[in-house]
C-alpha cells in the first residue's frame, strides 16, 4: 500500500522508490534488480530463468512466469531492450521485481550459456499489442480525418 506522505528512496538514476510496507510483508525491489555475477553468486544452482522486454509488463506475463516457477527455486528475469521501448529498463525491471514469483531482475539482455530460458516475447502478442496502442495513441493528421 503506497502512502505519499511517506518519504521514498532515491536510487542511482534519481528517482523515487519506496518500499511498499503493509502489518504482513514489507516489499522493497531495489534488492532484486542485480548483475547476471550477482544472481549466480547469491543463488548457486537450480535457478530459472526468464527473458523478456516486459513493455508494457502485461497481466499474461505474470500469470506465465507464475506457471513456470518451480516451488522452491529461485527465478531470475533477464530484462531485454526492445526496439522502440515505451518505458526505461530501470523502470521496467522496477516493475518486474514487484512480482512475488521473481527472485532477481537482470538488466542488459544477458543469461548464462548451457541455460534453459523461457523466452516470453517470443509467444506472448507483445507485437500485435504494441502495434494496436501504437495505431490508438497516433496524433490525427491537421484537420481532422475527413479534411
Amino acid at each position: 500500500m503506497h502512502d505519499p506522505r511517506q518519504r521514498g528512496y532515491r536510487n542511482g538514476d534519481g528517482l523515487e522508490a519506496a518500499p511498499i510496507k503493509n502489518r504482513e510483508y514489507s516489499l522493497d525491489t531495489r534488492n532484486k534488480i542485480v548483475t547476471l555475477d550477482e544472481v549466480l553468486l547469491r543463488a548457486g544452482g537450480g535457478m530459472q530463468w526468464v527473458r523478456g522486454s516486459f513493455d508494457p509488463l502485461l497481466a499474461a506475463d505474470a500469470r506465465r512466469i507464475a506457471g513456470w516457477k518451480r516451488p522452491g527455486a529461485p527465478l531470475a528475469v533477464v530484462l531485454v531492450d526492445p526496439p522502440e521501448p515505451l518505458l526505461p529498463a530501470h523502470a521496467r525491471a522496477e516493475l518486474v521485481a514487484g512480482l512475488s514469483d521473481v527472485d532477481y531482475v537482470v538488466l542488459g539482455g544477458r543469461a548464462p550459456k548451457d541455460e534453459e530460458v523461457l523466452d516470453l516475447d517470443a509467444s506472448s502478442g507483445r507485437e500485435d499489442f504494441m502495434r494496436r496502442v501504437r495505431a490508438r495513441c497516433a496524433p490525427s493528421p491537421p484537420g481532422g480525418a475527413n479534411a
